[in-house]
């Protein structure tokens, strides 16, 4: 929450926790203004990068992940152990990636299946977080 809320107690109470339709105009305006941090920079941020990777020899060996065969590749680094966890059959998707050393354990489902994003039910507009903060006040 963005410290210059404290001075509108009214708007935090009205907006807080809740789902905000946002109109395009305002989308455009502010989508620059936000660093982005997205679940791939939390990746990159954990995991060497494929020329460090391109330096070591991994082991390779049949198993199952998710429930599916699949060919894990270990790396064995000073930090600790990388592993790639690629299935097997058909194409070879990434099913899961993990590195105690680093905190990363992460499954990936999905693929091939469509990816809907929708405004989740419940959400207001702009305008009517507007008429309740003023009627609020």
């Amino acid at each position: 929450m963005a410290p210059d809320a404290k001075e509108d107690p009214v708007r935090v109470e009205v907006m807080a926790d809740r789902w905000v339709k946002r109109n395009t105009t305002a989308y455009k305006t502010m989508r620059d203004m936000c660093e982005s941090k997205t679940r791939r920079t939390w990746l990159e941020k954990r995991m060497p990068s494929l020329d460090e990777l391109a330096e070591a020899t991994p082991t390779q060996r049949s198993g199952v992940v998710q429930g599916q065969p699949a060919t894990t590749i270990t790396y064995r680094r000073e930090e600790g152990t990388l592993e790639f966890h690629i299935a097997a059959e058909g194409t070879p998707f990434l099913l899961q990636v993990t590195h105690p050393a680093k905190d990363l354990d992460e499954s990936f489902s999905g693929f091939g299946k469509p990816f809907r994003v929708a405004t989740p039910p419940g959400a207001v507009s702009e305008l009517q977080i507007a008429k309740e903060v003023l009627a609020a006040q």
